[in-house]
């Protein structure tokens, strides 16, 4: 019991610092290229579209698979997480907030796609993430996090805004605390 009670605070503390409880992979933090903004990232394949809704709503419904600059926006928030981070579960009611005002102005409707790239976590992760949250944006699976280090291993939680050639315009990590701020960037960026 002693010792229950030294372990069971250890694995919350490295949960806390480590909050996907990401494994290292072959690829060290060291060997990551990090991202910023006016880069352009390099093609980036997402994988499989998640579902028939996540086809039609990126305009891709005959794809079988997601490279992040095909998808045909001007502008495409992509929202860094994993389901087991406690940040990235309170940036969630805001992304879902952000989604609904974009898909609720015609303007910016038809020129910005919201994606979420899940790192480190599997379909049925994910699934049960968006039930909980009522997600409606698509959320890429990333279990080896793959996307997550060709992205710069941004958070997680991280927001990357991107031209569709791959140009990163507008990058933050951490929690969301200034939503109308992040709202009028985006304005910003649209209108430019």
């Amino acid at each position: 019991m002693k010792r229950m009670r030294f372990v069971l605070p250890v694995m919350l503390a490295f949960l806390c610092v480590f909050p996907g409880g990401h494994t290292v992979s072959a690829q060290t933090e060291l060997e990551v290229e990090k991202m910023r903004v006016g880069k352009t990232y390099p093609e980036i394949l997402l994988g499989a579209l998640p579902g028939a809704d996540a086809g039609e709503y990126l305009g891709m419904a005959d794809a079988e698979t997601v490279v992040l600059q095909q998808i045909p926006a001007r502008l495409v928030i992509i929202d860094v997480l994993n389901v087991f981070c406690p940040d990235c579960h309170k940036n969630i009611p805001k992304l879902n907030r952000l989604y609904n005002i974009i898909q609720n102005d015609a303007d910016l409707k038809s020129d910005i796609r919201v994606i979420a790239i899940a790192a480190g976590n599997d379909e049925k992760q994910i699934r049960m993430f968006a039930d909980q949250y009522g997600i409606r944006f698509p959320i890429f699976a990333d279990p080896e996090d793959a996307v997550y280090y060709r992205l710069g291993a941004v958070g997680p939680p991280g927001l990357i805004i991107t031209e569709s050639a791959g140009k990163v315009r507008y990058l933050h990590e951490g929690v969301i605390k200034d939503f109308d701020g992040l709202l009028e960037t985006i304005r910003d960026i649209h209108r430019q």
